[in-house]
């Protein structure tokens, strides 16, 4: 079942749960903070999902390990950075491919995630608004379409990214063209028939779609 919601803020929000060694601390969104929550989903895997509200973000800052948003709790060890948690995560749960040369091929394409992502929020918070509309129709005609013509190039046979079963990778291009679906619709994905193809697989998960029926409706 998808875990319980807990919003916290102050210290202690950052106190792991009582019956699971895992806590997950982020923003009441989506955002850098998602593919951890999914990949607890698709592993079935219990932990504590904490969230902070943005107005009591300043006093909580100093209680996370960076000054940053995600960490991990696992039995008292705190771990920053989305990518790094999910990368434990995905290795934890048997998600991040059968041998070393996929689990490579799986952080090569989780790079390229991170990457893309960088090109997705330089619109969102450039402040000039000529720029703005710059940033975003260079993301609309050249940045998005390249991207899933590389991501086209990497899903096989099997309709996954990397190997024969479904991995991080998937799951992290799930939830990076789900976010921007909720802004531009899904046109797009008829560029590029065999990520559709995966979205959808990843999308339908027997836990995957449970916690996607029950998880919060945020903004972002």
């Amino acid at each position: 079942m998808p875990p319980k919601v807990v919003t916290k803020t102050g210290a202690a929000a950052a106190k792991p749960a009582a019956k699971s060694k895992y806590t997950l601390t982020y923003f009441n969104i989506r955002a850098r903070g998602e593919l951890c929550r999914l990949l607890f989903a698709q592993a079935g895997i219990e932990y504590k999902d904490v969230r902070i509200e943005q107005a009591d973000w300043p006093k909580f800052k100093k209680e996370t390990p960076n000054g940053t948003l995600p960490f991990l709790d696992v039995e008292g060890k705190q771990i920053g950075q989305s990518m790094a948690i999910a990368r434990y995560l995905a290795s934890e749960f048997g998600l991040n491919g059968k041998n070393k040369l996929e689990s490579c091929m799986i952080d090569e394409y989780l790079c390229n995630i991170v990457d893309f992502m960088t090109k997705i929020f330089a619109p969102v918070f450039e402040k000039d608004e000529a720029k703005k509309a710059e940033l975003t129709k260079e993301f609309a005609g050249e940045i998005l379409p390249k991207f899933l013509k590389m991501t086209e190039t990497k899903i096989g046979k099997s309709g996954w990214i990397i190997g024969e079963k479904i991995s991080v990778a998937d799951i992290a291009l799930y939830d990076v063209l789900f976010g921007i679906s909720q802004t531009e619709g899904d046109k797009f994905m008829a560029l590029a028939p065999k990520v559709k193809a995966n979205y959808e697989k990843v999308q339908s998960q027997p836990k995957i779609k449970a916690w996607l029926a029950k998880r919060p409706v945020t903004a972002m």
